[in-house]
């Protein structure tokens, strides 16, 4: 007797397929409307770490700091030294022994746009220029991968920033820099602005925002939008596939202000 095609079980034979049915019928694998994004949510503490889930997927950023040299060619910036970990406990492409292609990527990526769009300055790591600077060492560690590692990475990064302080420190006279008394307050780390990404997912002339690791795997390509809180235009990253209409790359503009704004005042 013939077995009944199942929908679980015609997703496993047919992925693209089932994905592309659901996008054409205008849903999505999880039920979600194709502009719907995933419910986001942070936790964080004062010292130094944050646990960001955007739908299924989960990322832990903790920071340490450390004092070296600058520079010769910066003498008044520190270092922000970003990492972000994907490992098999995440998802199980990723293997335990090795830092993958997506996670140097992605640390690339979270890194030079809290920089580049001055979420943080480096001269702000100074402590007495030429001599000493602060080594911002920020790790942020996926516990599960379920797509858009691009704006969970950086959501927790950033959010992990926040609320922060350099620890108490004195500078003697020859530059050494030691710890203060316990129980004096560190300055407050500076945070400049807070940047909000939305990465839109592009398959065969449909638009759907913030697409899961199993829609990733049919995508011709990923744009990610960045807006901060106030609502101003802060880049645009794209990943892969064709070059993007116009009015589609609009539309995602439109869309990511939307969200950022409505995501801002959880992130004050």
């Amino acid at each position: 007797m013939a077995t009944a095609m199942t929908p679980e079980l015609y997703e496993k034979l047919f992925p693209e397929d089932y994905i592309r049915r659901c996008l054409e019928s205008g849903a999505r694998p999880d039920a979600r409307s194709l502009l719907t994004g995933r419910p986001v949510s942070f936790n964080r503490t004062k010292t130094g770490s944050c646990l960001v889930k955007l739908g299924s997927s989960c990322a832990l950023a903790t920071v340490q700091f450390a004092v070296g040299t600058p520079a010769i060619a910066t003498p008044d910036q520190g270092e922000l030294d970003l990492q972000v970990l994907l490992t098999g406990v995440c998802a199980s492409k990723f293997s335990t022994q090795r830092t993958t292609d997506e996670a140097q990527s992605l640390s690339s990526i979270v890194s030079r746009t809290l920089i580049g769009s001055h979420v943080v300055d480096l001269r702000d790591f100074s402590i007495e220029s030429g001599k000493a600077a602060w080594k911002v060492v920020l790790t942020v560690l996926f516990l599960d991968h379920d797509g858009n590692a691009l704006d969970t990475a950086f959501l927790a990064a950033m959010m992990a920033l926040r609320d922060l302080r350099f620890p108490a420190i004195t500078v003697s006279s020859d530059f050494i820099v030691s710890l203060a008394p316990e129980g004096e307050d560190g300055l407050p780390f500076p945070v400049h602005q807070s940047i909000v990404p939305t990465t839109f997912g592009m398959y065969k002339g449909h638009l759907l925002v913030d697409p899961t690791a199993q829609e990733e795997d049919v995508l011709e390509g990923t744009t990610t939008v960045l807006y901060n809180t106030d609502g101003e235009f802060c880049g645009v990253y794209k990943s892969g596939g064709s070059v993007i209409a116009g009015e589609t790359l609009t539309r995602c503009m439109k869309l990511a202000r939307a969200r950022t704004l409505e995501l801002a005042p959880r992130m004050t």
